[in-house]
């Protein structure tokens, strides 16, 4: 419901045309809000045979979808991945810069060994930009700003999370079983070879 929301005000031009995009998604071993490392053991998001890599593969695979939906098809990626801390045997900080098919280019960057949390995604238009949170943020406003004024509009995560999703997926197959209707998209498929190129698979 959030995201729909923002491509909705996206849509209505309310910054005007997109230009520029950032997105950061900063945590550490301790404040990871679904992997906190306690003792020895390596959650499995950050275990190279169970997941395939780091927070670029278990959150910024999310972002990579956003990009496409609220903003452009991505149509080339360049990613700079390093392992800073050695704490997993997965990178644990990343780097992408993106450039879309309607000539947008933007940057995002993961980072697992932060000192501070951070988890915002910002698109920057000719009149204006605006700010929100992508996931477990403490932070539920979506933050608009044109003409140097800002307005903060509060967005509340439904919980459980991702209910209202699940809830239109479930009706989707739902309504094509009974039609016998099964369709398939390339979406997963680009959005999985983006990934590939970032962590140089």
């Amino acid at each position: 419901d959030r995201f729909l929301y923002i491509k909705k005000l996206l849509k209505k031009k309310i910054i005007g045309k997109i230009v520029y995009f950032n997105i950061r998604y900063f945590h550490n071993d301790k404040n990871h809000p679904t992997a906190k490392l306690t003792g020895k053991k390596i959650p499995w998001r950050f275990q190279k045979k169970i997941s395939g890599g780091g927070n670029i593969v278990d959150m910024g695979i999310h972002s990579i979808d956003l990009i496409s939906f609220l903003i452009d098809e991505i149509q080339n990626v360049t990613g700079f991945n390093n392992n800073y801390k050695k704490i997993y045997d997965v990178e644990d900080s990343t780097i992408v810069n993106f450039k879309l098919k309607n000539g947008t280019l933007g940057q995002g960057s993961w980072c697992s060994v932060a000192p501070k949390k951070k988890d915002f995604f910002e698109i920057y238009g000719t009149k204006g930009f605006i700010k929100f949170s992508q996931n477990f943020s403490e932070d539920e406003n979506l933050y608009i700003n044109t003409s140097n004024k800002e307005k903060k509009i509060k967005l509340k995560y439904n919980l459980p999370l991702h209910k209202n999703m699940m809830k239109k997926f479930v009706n989707i197959l739902n309504y094509n079983n009974k039609k016998g209707l099964y369709t398939f998209t390339n979406n997963g498929i680009k959005t999985v070879e983006i990934l590939n190129k970032i962590i140089k698979l």
